[in-house]
């Protein structure tokens, strides 16, 4: 029955733009496997899927999760797949592809390969074009033609 309600929630980011669920519980009930099952064979050709966790030994770390999602992501995708991300992402991120690669060394493969040194702006406009750096990211992605899928795991 959980495996149809994530598979559902998977249907309609398919039919829409976004789509959020949450699998809670407690520490080994199986929601990893869970997720597994659910999303297993079902990424081919329909979406993209990256997995990561935030690992003990890493909670310390901001973004540990989602660089790690990103490395998986890269790991499973080919040069030829990469390219029209890195067109799209050189076009939608513009000059702070190195606020992202700062948060995320996972995509540096992916990201323009600017060498424009990180500006010195106060936080909060550096912070400011972080967060529009992520956004523009992961837009590029939600206007591709195959939607992303972004799996998150506390561990």
């Amino acid at each position: 029955q959980h495996v149809r309600l994530l598979q559902q929630a998977m249907k309609n980011m398919l039919a829409s733009s976004f789509t959020f669920a949450a699998v809670h519980g407690k520490a080994g009930v199986g929601k990893t496997s869970l997720v597994t099952a659910a999303l297993d064979g079902y990424f081919p050709d329909k979406c993209t899927y990256a997995y990561g966790r935030f690992d003990e030994p890493r909670f310390a770390t901001p973004y540990s999760g989602l660089n790690s999602a990103f490395a998986h992501l890269l790991s499973r995708s080919s040069e030829v797949s990469l390219a029209p991300w890195r067109q799209s992402l050189r076009q939608d991120i513009g000059d702070k592809g190195q606020l992202l690669k700062a948060a995320f060394p996972a995509l540096e493969p992916l990201l323009p390969h600017d060498d424009a040194p990180l500006s010195n702006l106060p936080a909060a406009q550096r912070f400011g074009r972080f967060v529009l750096a992520v956004s523009n990211f992961f837009s590029t992605f939600s206007n591709y033609e195959v939607p992303m899928v972004l799996v998150l795991d506390d561990a």
